[in-house]
C-alpha cells in the first residue's frame, strides 16, 4: 500500500514539519482514515537498527515545594479530581509564561507558545466542553481573573498528557513526558519496534523485527506483562487509557492463546476471544484443537473466575491504568497447592498460570530454576522478547546461585542479545547482562583450575655427623 498521497496531506502539520526536519531520512507523518496519523518507515530496517532517537518537548515532575502544585494536591485530597494529580501538574506546566502570571499563586515552571502549539497537535478525544476538575483548578488559582486561560485550552492540555505522555516516575515521585515524533505512532500488541528512554528522557526507538519502507512503525503502550493478558484484557485497558479499540492483529484472532484451558482429551482448549452474553449458569464454549468445541470444561473456567482477582491485583499488570476505577485489590497469598491445581486446569500459555508460576517462584526460591525454564518455554514470539529477555536475566541469577555456572552463563548471554537487539548495547539492562555473564563465565574457569600444587619437600638425606 503507497502512503505518498496521504504524506502531501499532512504538509501543514507542525508535527508532520518537525519531523521530516528532525528525523525525515528514516521516518514520516502520514494521515490513516479511521485510524489518524501513523509514522512511517522512509527506508528499510533491520532488527536491532535504531530508527530514530527524539528530545523530549515537554517534562513534567511532581513537586510539592510549589504553591500551584499544594493547591492540586488539596483538590485531590478533597476528592475532586477525576485523574492522576500528574495529569493535571503537566496541564498546567504546558501553560505560557502570561497564563502562569495570571495566577493568584506564585507563578510555576511555564513553556514557550511555541511549543504549546506544537502540544496541542497531538491526539485528543473530541472535546465538548472543560471538565469539572478543570473548573475547580481554574477557580482556585485564577478566581475569576480575565487573565485566566480558557477553561477549554486546559482541558485539551490535560487530554494531550492523558493520551500521549510517557510515565518518569521513580522512587515514588511522579513524573512524565511527551514527545512528537513518538506520540505518532500507532499501538499494536504485536509491535515491529521497541522504545527506551535514556538517562537524559531521550526517547530512542529500534526495529524489533525487519520494517520495510512504507510500512507503519508500531510501539506497544502496554508493559511486557501487559502484552500477555487476554484480548479482551488487553483492549479493555487500552480502551479506559488511551480511549481507542485496538484492531492489532493479534486482537483480531478469532481464539485467545492467553486463555487456555487443558481439555479432558489431553489437548490444549482455547477460549473464543469475544465470548459474548452468556445466561446465568452456563459456562463458555471452549475450543480443543483435537475435539473441537467443548462447553463441558466448567473446572478450568471456574478456577480462571475465582483467579482473576489476585491475577489482575498484580502491579505489573496496571502500569497503563491512571484512573482510579480501574485499582483492583486482592489477596497476594498463593500456596504452591494452588499452583498444583492450576497446572492440572490451565494450559501452558494461560496468563494466570504465567502470574502463579511467577509469584511461587519468587516465594520458593529452591523451584525457580524449574518455574522459569517453565515460563520460558511459554513465552516464544516475538511479542514476547523483552519479556523473554528478563526472564532470562532471572533464570541466570537462580542457576548461578545454584553453582550451575555454564547454564547460567548462557541464560545471561541470550539476555544480553535480546537486550541489545531491543534497546542497544549501551542501555543498562544489556550492560548488567553482560556483566552477569561475565561474572558466569569468571566462576566456570575457576572451577576449571587445577589445585594449586604443594611444593615438593626436599627428599635428600642429611650424612650424620
Amino acid at each position: 500500500m503507497s502512503y505518498i498521497w496521504l504524506r502531501k496531506e499532512m504538509k501543514s502539520s507542525l508535527v508532520a514539519n518537525h519531523v521530516a526536519t528532525y528525523h525525515g531520512e528514516a521516518v514520516a507523518v502520514a494521515q490513516i482514515a479511521g485510524k489518524g496519523r501513523v509514522l512511517l518507515a522512509n527506508v528499510d530496517f533491520e532488527p536491532g537498527e535504531r530508527i530514530l532517537l527524539e528530545y523530549p518537548l515537554i517534562e513534567v515532575v511532581a513537586d510539592d515545594s510549589i504553591p500551584a502544585f499544594q493547591v492540586l494536591q488539596r483538590l485531590e485530597q478533597d476528592g475532586q479530581l477525576e485523574f492522576s494529580l500528574i495529569f493535571y501538574w503537566a496541564a498546567l506546566s504546558s501553560l505560557t509564561q502570561p497564563e502562569v502570571a495570571a495566577a493568584l499563586v506564585p507563578p510555576w515552571r511555564a513553556v514557550p507558545k511555541e511549543t504549546q502549539v506544537q502540544a496541542l497537535e497531538l491526539h485528543t478525544p473530541e472535546l465538548t466542553g472543560p471538565s469539572p476538575s478543570v473548573l475547580k483548578i481554574l477557580e482556585a488559582l485564577w478566581g475569576y481573573a480575565a487573565e485566566a486561560p480558557a477553561a477549554l485550552l486546559v482541558e485539551q492540555l490535560l487530554q494531550v498528557w492523558i493520551y500521549n505522555s510517557f510515565d518518569l516516575s521513580e522512587d515514588g515521585k511522579e513524573a512524565g513526558v511527551i514527545f512528537l515524533a513518538s506520540a505518532m505512532m500507532s499501538h499494536s500488541c504485536a509491535p515491529n519496534a521497541a522504545w527506551h528512554l535514556d538517562e537524559n528522557n531521550s526517547y530512542i526507538l529500534h526495529a524489533r523485527s525487519p520494517i520495510e519502507q512504507e510500512q507503519e512503525i508500531t510501539i506497544s503502550y502496554l508493559s511486557p506483562d501487559e502484552l500477555m493478558l487476554p484480548s479482551s484484557l488487553r483492549r479493555q485497558l487500552l480502551e479506559s487509557t488511551k480511549g481507542f479499540r485496538c484492531s492489532c492483529s493479534r486482537c483480531l484472532e478469532p481464539l485467545d492463546v492467553a486463555r487456555a484451558f487443558l481439555c479432558t482429551c489431553g489437548a490444549e482448549a482455547l477460549a473464543h476471544a469475544e465470548p459474548g452474553e452468556l445466561p446465568d449458569g452456563q459456562w463458555e464454549e471452549l475450543v480443543c484443537n483435537s475435539c473441537g468445541p467443548r462447553s463441558d470444561l466448567a473446572r478450568g473456567l471456574a478456577l480462571e473466575a475465582r483467579l482473576l482477582p489476585w491475577a489482575r491485583s498484580f502491579p505489573d499488570f496496571s502500569t497503563l491504568a491512571k484512573v482510579r476505577e480501574t485499582a483492583v485489590s486482592a489477596d497476594l497469598e498463593v500456596p504452591s497447592k494452588l499452583l498444583f491445581q492450576a497446572e492440572s486446569l490451565l494450559g501452558d500459555r494461560h496468563w494466570i498460570l504465567d502470574a502463579l508460576r511467577h509469584a511461587v517462584a519468587t516465594a520458593e526460591p529452591q523451584r525457580a530454576v524449574e518455574l522459569l525454564s517453565q515460563r520460558l518455554e511459554v513465552h516464544q514470539e516475538d511479542y514476547c522478547m523483552t519479556l523473554r529477555a528478563r526472564l532470562h536475566v532471572s533464570l541466570g541469577k537462580a542457576l548461578f546461585s545454584e553453582g550451575r555456572f555454564p547454564a547460567a552463563e548462557a541464560s545471561y548471554r541470550e539476555a544480553a542479545e535480546l537486550l541489545a537487539l531491543l534497546f542497544g548495547d549501551d542501555h543498562p539492562e544489556h550492560l548488567e547482562a553482560a556483566s552477569l555473564k561475565q561474572a558466569a563465565e569468571q566462576k566456570q574457569a575457576d572451577v576449571r583450575k587445577p589445585d594449586a600444587k604443594m611444593p615438593t619437600p626436599n627428599r635428600t638425606a642429611k650424612k650424620r655427623r
